[in-house]
């Protein structure tokens, strides 16, 4: 089977050291090891170093005014007065994946996604759903929760839980 595998958490580094990024991998590369042809869509892959993961990685990016944008987040007042520029970005990656992600799709023409759930990651059920595709939601945590009364987390009524 072809698998797309999405990670929009903003947050999370592909090729990091921490338990998140390592499950990707190796979740990952055992789909591979099964005989899957596996590729990830994630929001940050970071520096590869010695780290591998054994599926093909298309790691989405901002690009032209969309990249402006990105980097004017961290030098508007109003944004960083209201730490508002982790949730902001993870809206506007899941806007970028609607376009990016979806001709990454068209062109893989994967049997389903697997999505690990991130805060305003409603992207991947919104590609699923345009290209009637089963979707696996992956859920570590409750992350509303998780991430209540953190003040780099604001619009905790606009995160989908």
């Amino acid at each position: 089977m072809k698998i797309a595998y999405l990670c929009s958490d903003i947050d999370v580094q592909l090729y990091g050291h921490e338990g998140c990024s390592v499950h990707i991998r190796e979740l990952t590369n055992a789909l591979v090891d099964a005989g899957h042809d596996v590729f990830i869509i994630c929001a940050w892959a970071g520096d590869r170093g010695l780290v591998r993961a054994q599926a093909r990685v298309y790691h989405l990016e901002p690009e032209g005014v969309d990249a402006a944008i990105w980097s004017a987040l961290e030098q508007e007042p109003l944004v960083q007065d209201h730490h508002l520029e982790r949730d902001l970005r993870s809206i506007l990656w899941n806007y970028w994946l609607l376009t990016r992600g979806a001709e990454i799709l068209e062109r893989e023409q994967p049997d389903f996604i697997y999505e690990r759930y991130a805060l305003f990651g409603c992207g991947g059920v919104q590609l699923a759903k345009r290209y009637d595709l089963p979707l696996i939601l992956e859920l570590n945590a409750p992350l509303c929760d998780q991430q209540a009364g953190y003040e780099k987390f604001p619009l905790t009524l606009t995160a989908p839980e």
